[in-house]
């Protein structure tokens, strides 16, 4: 059994024909002063054949609690 939480991009593209990657990447507004653009990330480098999960569109802007 497998111990280790991480995984390297090597197996992780070696199992990509077993799972779906989803990349979440996101910065909570507040904290993002340096104005990263995730999904300009994600497109610019990515693991090839995963899928970009945009987070901050399921969200509800005027339920906020910050």
């Amino acid at each position: 059994m497998r111990s280790h939480v991480l995984i390297t991009i090597d197996e992780l593209q070696a199992t990509s024909s077993e799972a779906t990657i989803l990349d979440a990447s996101w910065i909570y507004k507040p904290f993002n002063h340096a104005a990263i653009d995730v999904r300009r990330s994600y497109a610019a480098a990515h693991v090839p054949g995963s899928w970009f999960l945009d987070l901050a569109s399921f969200s509800d802007p005027s339920d906020r609690h910050d």
